[in-house]
């Protein structure tokens, strides 16, 4: 009996090719500015746009999740149920 075994391509990045990544995805809005652990550990990085630095797992950026400041001011807080104005484009 013979087995065949298949190698997956390691996922594993270098803190440079994650903050080559971030910076990529996010049109060049976005830096890795603190230190960085691993793709699910919270990591802070700075918004270029609006200056706010904000802890995100790298993980979360890359699947979609932006700055905490400018989120708000497009979907409004949902917490306090104040809808702020919608700014659609930059």
């Amino acid at each position: 009996m013979v087995m065949i075994m298949t190698v997956k391509k390691s996922r594993v990045h270098s803190v440079e090719q994650w903050a080559e990544k971030i910076y990529t995805l996010g049109l060049e809005k976005y830096i890795l500015v603190g230190d960085f652990i691993s793709p699910t550990k919270v990591a802070t990085m700075r918004h270029i746009v609006c200056g706010k630095e904000f802890k995100m797992a790298p993980a979360k950026f890359v699947g979609g999740q932006r700055c905490p400041l400018c989120s708000k001011e497009k979907i409004g807080d949902w917490r306090s149920g104040v809808q702020l104005p919608l700014k659609i484009f930059n």
